[in-house]
């Protein structure tokens, strides 16, 4: 077990399980990141977030909550995060704690704990996840389309035929997409995914993570031909996994969609899962 900072420590199962260790070092909050949660001990609070040291594992849906845990526990003793090893996935929450806490990138947060503990080295998934948060944190983009394009993904790779429901963000935007036949509302300006041509949108490359979190005179060069979005609950209420998608009003074809399977844009760029409209078939209205 490694002191982090002041009130914050680092470790694995055998130091989570060592009552007379945790005493000594006056911890009151354990976070448990692993396959299943500590039997409880005394008057210890715990935080059990249930995850695999695989690079498909969503660890950024948990950074927030972890966050304020910790925040909370240094009020009143001290805190140990802890993974089996204490290594992987362990780290990646205390990095993300150093990042927010900090205003670090997270590979300053990864230096600073390699310092006190050099055996911590996250897996590449979540390396990836790690720079995704440090990026929405310094543009102030946490709940953004890119936030709601990586959520997405971890749906769709849940998704079982079931109607979903995903984080919808703020409706009160300056643009409405309507079905060109009888108006209907079909989404809004802040559900588009925007990409340049023939360029797959990838939570994973920072450099369309910023060009799809831009300004719209910075994306003056983004495909057009067809609109890509992050769906809206009239599609979400589908369990059908791929098919067309028809105007919920005047039952127009509108576009179409996959939860399994790649969509291609006529540019080449490919979405998985993939929501698109066809251009021809909808109109931006900017709200009064």
């Amino acid at each position: 077990m490694d002191l982090v900072e002041e009130k914050l420590w680092i470790g694995g199962l055998s130091s989570a399980l060592d009552k007379k260790l945790l005493r000594d070092h006056g911890i009151t909050n354990i976070v448990t990141i692993d396959i299943k949660p500590l039997p409880p001990n005394g008057d210890l609070h715990y935080l059990f977030v249930p995850a695999h040291d695989v690079n498909e594992q969503d660890l950024f849906g948990c950074f927030e909550s972890v966050f304020e845990f910790i925040e909370k526990g240094v009020k009143s003793g001290s805190v140990l995060v802890h993974c089996f090893h204490g290594v992987s996935r362990s780290a990646t929450l205390v990095i993300s704690y150093l990042q927010k806490k900090y205003k670090i990138s997270s590979e300053e947060g990864l230096a600073r704990l390699q310092a006190v503990r050099p055996s911590v080295l996250p897996n590449e998934g979540f390396l990836a996840q790690l720079r995704l948060y440090g990026v929405l944190m310094e543009l102030n983009k946490m709940d953004s389309i890119v936030s709601r394009w990586y959520h997405l993904q971890q749906t769709a790779n849940l998704h079982c035929g079931t109607p979903v429901t995903l984080p919808q963000g703020d409706v009160s935007y300056e643009t409405t997409l309507k079905c060109r036949t009888c108006r209907y509302v079909l989404a809004y300006g802040k559900d588009v995914l925007y990409h340049r041509p023939g360029e797959n949108p990838d939570w994973k490359d920072l450099s369309w993570v910023r060009f799809a979190l831009s300004d719209q005179q910075t994306r003056i060069d983004s495909c057009r031909q067809a609109f890509f979005v992050i769906p809206p609950p009239w599609i979400t209420a589908s369990s059908a996994p791929q098919g067309k998608l028809l105007c919920p009003k005047c039952r127009s074809k509108i576009g179409a969609f996959s939860w399994n399977q790649n969509q291609k844009c006529p540019c080449a760029a490919s979405y998985q899962p993939g929501f698109y409209f066809t251009p021809s078939k909808v109109d931006f209205i900017a709200n009064k």
